[in-house]
């Protein structure tokens, strides 16, 4: 409940902006339209026509322009305008996508259940180098109680040699691949917010032409 109550006021965080884009655009909603600005994230530039659509009314040119700005596939579209690059595959951007995660995380806690925590193992150390260990073929989501985790075969020299093991809780119906400790993920989230994603939509919204924002490397930066 902790865990979804914090994802839910992160995500409600980019709703808010743009019910100030809204409010920017219109200068006065009325009852009705302060019901309808939400924020929308889409994995590619022909899913966020239909977001667009509703939000340019609202919004305006510059809000659409916010929006789509912080959407998955608008850091390597940026990088071709430029000229920049991007050596890396920019098709499984979505999920490693901080605002389509809480999207994803948020829609379910919203509409269909409390999120998920799981457990998966973060360290394994035994003390004689000469121990073995092989582990079990175990995916983050089927750690549970009583599961196997793997064969440990201690050295002759050390009988008495045993594995310790260090375990991470995670949020299981995270869309990322690989599993991420839950008070770092939301921590890291929360910073992404603050210091990436909603000054980069306030700075699109400020002006028709908006300076681009950095692109270093292989990955964009502010």
């Amino acid at each position: 409940m902790v865990a979804g109550d914090v994802v839910h006021a992160l995500r409600s965080a980019l709703d808010t902006v743009v019910y100030d884009l809204a409010r920017r655009h219109t200068g006065t909603l009325t009852r009705r339209q302060e019901t309808k600005p939400a924020f929308g994230s889409r994995i590619d530039e022909q899913a966020f026509e239909e977001l667009e659509a509703k939000l340019r009314g609202l919004c305006g040119d510059r809000g659409v322009a916010a929006v789509r700005a912080v959407q998955p596939f608008s850091f390597a579209a940026e990088a071709s305008r430029l000229g920049v690059e991007m050596n890396y595959d920019s098709a499984g951007e979505p999920s490693f996508d901080v605002p389509s995660r809480l999207n994803v995380l948020w829609n379910i806690d919203k509409h269909r259940r409390l999120l998920r925590l799981g457990w998966y193992p973060d360290l394994l150390y035994w003390q004689n180098e000469e121990s073995k260990f092989e582990p079990a073929r175990v995916r983050p989501g089927e750690f549970i109680d009583g599961c196997l985790l793997g064969y440990f075969q201690a050295a002759a020299n050390h009988p008495g040699d045993t594995p310790t093991f260090q375990f991470r809780l995670h949020l299981s119906d995270d869309p990322v691949p690989e599993p991420e400790d839950i008070c770092e993920a939301l921590t890291s989230w929360h910073q992404t917010l603050g210091t990436w994603v909603v000054p980069r939509m306030f700075l699109t919204a400020s002006s028709d032409d908006p300076p681009p924002m950095l692109i270093a490397g292989d990955w964009p930066y502010r």
